[in-house]
């Protein structure tokens, strides 16, 4: 059967709200393939109890997520179930292995149709153990008899160390240098050759050219030092969640650019892929304070259209996968109380998809069913993006259009919340602009005794002028005669469930 298939990730409420109608033009040529779509349907897998950590209380390892995540086309899966290492080289000793409760997680990620990667933070400082103990652990490929092999694609060692303030020359960083090159050199002799490690979690993968940005050797030194040291890498990895007085999803392309551009190129890396091991528009959880604005915050909708947003603008980024934190799932309350807001609803009749999953599945449909783009004009940065796509065998064009639209008065009384937050001595000044968004390109969150807690650097947030309310589409050159009888279906994502 022929189909032309059209998919509409419809942000309803601001759309519906808008008083004038505004019309997007969008021109799919079927006839001109401009090359292949990245599946990049990737997820982290939160059930953090499991990792002895009580400051979350999220459970997401169910056989129903498992299904999700066939329906989705998932097939990289981040978890954070932290090994107990026990320390010994030889692969064929069984005492060298306590992966226990990590092995069963790999196990619960391949049964799903996935390949795993890993999180590895073994419960306390990074100086905990030397670098010749973690050069020492054993092969990670799954403890003897774990009946599972090569099923870790990649280590991402204590992300984030570049979060806190250091210089080049601080021991601090000397010491998580050392660490770092001896994991990843013993990750480099496991027994799996599609298995490496990452680096480094990057907090602060924009660089900003203000006076008050402060220094950062995990930019400017990390990539030089392992280079020259040889430390075996297997990607850059990035958690991109420094969107939290933007919602800018745009600025995935832009940034990952910019990184590639001035620090891995540079360092004999320009093909090194990059890796986003977590994204979340608002980490921190912040709430907005009037009841307007708190509906908008909750409308799974708009989440649905972020979400869809990263993984489409994806496709024009130099990235390999992109992963949602805390990715598909049932939600559930992170660090400092914040809520992260569901993919999945579970019921006594089976789990219900939220806006959220139920955009993702046609999003894994589109890029593994049609996964020859084809040339398109009519997608925007501001929120309004399209995508076409036509199968190997020609019998089936889809199209994707998402309507992303940000209400910027959740921004607005989120960043007067967050800024009593921050180190002003390295903020911008002022440190609001006129239209109430954040001013800068760096934020530094600190404790109550005024020490670093942790930086992150972003684009300047701006609000993108997206008010479309309507679209008009028009697909040339079908591979198929006048005569040609085919289906044309539409499908929207534009029902609102509420948390």
């Amino acid at each position: 059967m022929l189909s032309l298939v059209i998919f509409f990730i419809l942000q309803a409420t601001l759309a519906r709200a808008a008083s004038n109608v505004q019309t997007r033009k969008i021109t799919v040529d079927a006839g001109v393939v401009t090359g292949q779509f990245k599946n990049l349907q990737g997820t982290n897998n939160c059930d953090v109890p499991n990792a002895n950590d009580d400051l979350d209380n999220i459970h997401d390892a169910t056989p129903a997520v498992q299904q999700h995540w066939r329906d989705s086309a998932v097939k990289h899966v981040m978890i954070y179930t932290f090994p107990d290492v026990f320390l010994g080289g030889d692969p064929y000793d069984s005492a060298n292995y306590n992966f226990t409760a990590s092995d069963m997680r790999v196990r619960y990620v391949v049964e799903g149709g996935a390949v795993a990667s890993a999180q590895f933070q073994e419960g306390g400082d990074i100086t905990d153990l030397t670098p010749a103990e973690l050069e020492g652990i054993g092969p990670r490929n799954g403890a003897n008899n774990s009946g599972f092999s090569n099923a870790v694609e990649l280590w991402d060692f204590y992300p984030e160390g570049d979060k806190e303030y250091y210089t080049t020359e601080s021991t601090s960083y000397k010491e998580n240098l050392a660490a770092y090159s001896a994991f990843a050199r013993g990750v480099a002799k496991a027994n799996n050759p599609n298995v490496g490690c990452g680096a480094w979690g990057f907090k602060r993968m924009w660089t900003p050219t203000a006076s008050y940005t402060l220094p950062d050797p995990w930019k400017t030194e990390f990539f030089a030092d392992i280079v020259a040291a040889g430390v075996p890498i297997k990607a850059a990895t990035m958690h991109w969640d420094s969107t939290l007085f933007s919602w800018n999803s745009y600025e995935l392309v832009p940034g990952v650019k910019q990184f590639r551009e001035l620090y891995l190129a540079p360092n004999g890396l320009g093909d090194l892929p990059i890796w986003i091991t977590e994204h979340n528009r608002n980490p921190l959880g912040t709430l907005p304070t009037t009841k307007a604005a708190l509906e908008a915050y909750w409308d799974p909708a708009s989440f649905a259209a972020w979400v869809i947003s990263v993984a489409m603008y994806g496709q024009d980024a130099d990235v390999e996968q992109v992963m949602s934190w805390t990715g598909l799932g049932y939600g559930g309350y992170g660090y400092g109380d914040a809520y992260f807001q569901a993919w999945y609803t579970n019921t006594s009749n089976g789990d219900v998809a939220t806006n959220a999953g139920a955009a993702w599945v046609l999003s894994g449909q589109f890029v593994t069913e049609t996964a020859n783009r084809l040339a398109l004009t009519g997608s925007s940065p501001d929120g309004f993006t399209a995508l076409a796509g036509i199968s190997d065998e020609e019998d089936q064009v889809q199209i994707m259009l998402n309507n992303y639209q940000v209400d910027y008065d959740i921004l607005r009384q989120n960043t007067v919340q967050l800024i009593t937050e921050l180190d002003v001595n390295v903020s911008a000044s002022p440190i609001t602009q006129e239209n109430g968004l954040f001013n800068g390109e760096q934020a530094c969150f600190t404790f109550d005794d005024n020490a670093v807690l942790g930086c992150t650097t972003f684009m300047q947030p701006i609000i993108r002028d997206n008010h479309a309310t309507a679209y008009a589409l028009e697909v040339k050159n079908l591979p198929w005669s006048s005569s040609t009888k085919y289906t044309a279906e539409i499908i929207m994502v534009d029902i609102v469930y509420l948390k």
